[in-house]
């Protein structure tokens, strides 16, 4: 996922959209898209670093598995 370095912050936020969108819509890719949502945690964006921090802490994403 060469993208993440993409300096455009607005096509990196259209990224994690799509990763998002992948990752919720197709229960088959998400452990495709997970590596990239995770390093999105470190975006130097904070807008998308706080979009994919709500991500992440939404309740039906967190799981005691870590499957």
């Amino acid at each position: 996922m060469l993208f993440v370095a993409n300096k455009n912050d607005y096509s990196r936020g259209l990224f994690y959209d799509l990763m998002v969108f992948l990752y919720d819509q197709f229960e088959s890719l998400r452990q495709l898209v997970k590596p990239g949502l995770i390093r999105g945690l470190a975006d130097r964006s904070k807008v998308i670093r706080e979009k994919l921090v709500s991500f992440w802490s939404d309740p039906s994403r967190l799981a005691l598995d870590p499957a």
